[in-house]
């Protein structure tokens, strides 16, 4: 709450404190106004006195009802300064969260504005770069366009370009039963199924010469088989001949051995008899 609205509060407090006098000062105008009724009503003849004491009980009523009426309203005083305290208290506490506000606000706007600097402080390099790339690319388009596989591509690219413009001819011209690439397809298509009737012809041929050649490749084997087998039975002839012509070596070669110990022993024989 501002400084406006506290001096409004404490304005309308002191008026309510002007407008209703203390307990103290009714008490005291109300023993005045008592005691000048008396004294008039000491003037009067006696044949007022009841009048008077009927006066007096009713100003008593009064009395009490006007010291009520004044408790409750300084009650309600009592009570408004606690509220316009409560309320000063939390106006401060606003206004200190406030001047948090605000500073913090200003420490935000002056982050923002060195943001935005640097911003456009990158966005103006940006540009200067931008402009240098498109500069470095100019050079090597031109730089590129000199070089021979450039001028290849282009050719390429040109060629590319001719062939489209022809398959575009060929599509319409495939879309005429009359035109001259139907016709000369046809013709193509004729002779292909000639030159594939004459290969059917010729592999058929070539079956039957395979087969024949098939059949005759497998009496070949056959007869290899039986001759390997005749083979082997000679091999293992010729193996046992031969392990029993070695045997028998082997039996003569000790027996020679054996004679020839014998001899050499007669021989010792004789010599020693000599």
């Amino acid at each position: 709450m501002s400084d406006q609205g506290q001096s409004v509060i404490k304005k309308s407090v002191l008026e309510i404190k002007k407008k209703v006098p203390s307990v103290s000062d009714m008490g005291v105008q109300s023993e005045q106004q008592t005691l000048q009724r008396n004294c008039e009503s000491g003037i009067s003849s006696h044949s007022e006195d009841s009048d008077s004491e009927v006066e007096l009980a009713e100003l008593e009523k009064e009395k009490l009802a006007a010291l009520q009426e004044i408790k409750k309203t300084e009650k309600q005083i009592y009570l408004l300064d606690d509220d316009a305290e409560c309320k000063q208290k939390k106006c401060k506490a606003l206004e200190l969260q406030n001047q948090a506000i605000y500073i913090e606000n200003i420490r935000l706007k002056m982050n923002i504005e060195e943001e935005e600097e640097n911003v456009a402080k990158l966005l103006s390099e940006n540009n200067v770069y931008r402009k240098k790339m498109a500069t470095h690319r100019e050079l090597i388009a031109v730089v590129e366009n000199k070089l021979p596989f450039m001028i290849e591509l282009a050719e390429k690219k040109e060629t590319v370009k001719k062939l489209r413009e022809k398959k575009q001819e060929l599509a319409a011209d495939l879309q005429n039963p009359e035109g001259n690439l139907i016709k000369q397809v046809q013709a193509e298509i004729a002779v292909i199924k000639v030159q594939i009737a004459t290969t059917k012809e010729a592999i058929a041929d070539q079956v039957t010469l395979l087969s024949k050649e098939h059949d005759v490749h497998n009496k070949l084997q056959k007869e290899i088989e039986m001759q390997n087998k005749r083979c082997e039975a000679i091999l293992k002839r010729l193996h046992s001949q031969l392990n029993k012509a070695q045997s028998k070596k082997r039996q003569w070669n000790w027996d020679i051995q054996q004679m020839e110990k014998t001899v050499a022993y007669m021989k010792k024989c004789l010599g020693m008899k000599d």
